[in-house]
C-alpha cells in the first residue's frame, strides 16, 4: 500500500466520520426539536409511489449539476480557472487512492447528513418559524448562504456551494421530499469523486501552481 493510499484512506476514514456526525447531529437536533428528520419521507408500503417519484426525480436532478461540473472544468473562466486548479492540484490529490466504495460512502453520508441538516431541519424550521407568504423563500435563501458558508475553502467555491443549495432547497420545494435533495447530492457527490480523480486526464502542475497559489485559493483563517 503506497503512503498515497494510506492518506486516501485516512482522509475517507475522517470524511466518513464527519459527515456520519453530521447524521447523527441531525437526528438529535430533530429529536430535541421535535421535527421529523426526513421531512416528507414515508416508511409505509402506501407511500411507496411517492418515494419512487421523489428517487427518480434526485436521479434526474443531478444531471444537469454534472453537466455544469464538466462544463465548467474544461472551460474554466475569471475565478472558474483559479479555482480549478486549486480543485485538480490540491484537493482531487486527497482522494486519488480512495476505493471507489468509499468513494460511494462518503457521498451517501453527505447527502443524507448534509440534506438533513440544511433542508431538512434549517430551511423548514425557518419556513415554519416566519410563516406565510414569505417563510418558504426566506428558509430556502438562509440555508443555501449557510451552505455556502459552511463550504468556505475559497469565495468561489462558497458562491458556487451556495447556489447548489439554491438548487437542492428548490428540489425539496418542488417534491415536498428530503429523498429528492438527498440523492441529487449523494449521486452528484460520488459522480463528481469519480470524473475528478478517476476519469479526469490530469496534467503535470504547471511550476508556477507549485510555487504560488493565486490569492482566491487561500483559504480564509
Amino acid at each position: 500500500m503506497t503512503d498515497q493510499t494510506n492518506a486516501s484512506r485516512n482522509v475517507a476514514s475522517l470524511a466518513i466520520v464527519f459527515e456520519g456526525g453530521l447524521i447523527v447531529l441531525a437526528l438529535a437536533i430533530a429529536w430535541w426539536s421535535g421535527r421529523p428528520p426526513l421531512p416528507g419521507v414515508e416508511w409505509t408500503w402506501r407511500a411507496w409511489p411517492a418515494g419512487v417519484a421523489a428517487l427518480s426525480w434526485g436521479l434526474v436532478a443531478t444531471v444537469p449539476m454534472l453537466l455544469g461540473l464538466v462544463v465548467l472544468d474544461r472551460h474554466p473562466v475569471g475565478p472558474f480557472a483559479q479555482l480549478q486548479r486549486l480543485v485538480e492540484y490540491r484537493l482531487a490529490p486527497l482522494f486519488a487512492g480512495m476505493t471507489v466504495l468509499e468513494m460511494a460512502a462518503i457521498s451517501l453520508a453527505a447527502g443524507f447528513g448534509e440534506e438533513m441538516l440544511f433542508r431538512g431541519l434549517l430551511q423548514v424550521a425557518v419556513r415554519d418559524w416566519v410563516g406565510a407568504p414569505h417563510g418558504v423563500w426566506s428558509g430556502l435563501v438562509i440555508a443555501a448562504l449557510a451552505f455556502g458558508a459552511c463550504h468556505w475553502v475559497t469565495r468561489t467555491y462558497a458562491v458556487l456551494a451556495a447556489l447548489m443549495g439554491l438548487y437542492f432547497g428548490i428540489l425539496l420545494i418542488a417534491t415536498d421530499n428530503l429523498l429528492t435533495p438527498i440523492v441529487a447530492h449523494a449521486l452528484y457527490d460520488f459522480f463528481a469523486l469519480l470524473y475528478l480523480v478517476r476519469w479526469k486526464h490530469r496534467e503535470p502542475e504547471p511550476k508556477a501552481c507549485e510555487d504560488t497559489q493565486p490569492e482566491d485559493d487561500v483559504p480564509d483563517d
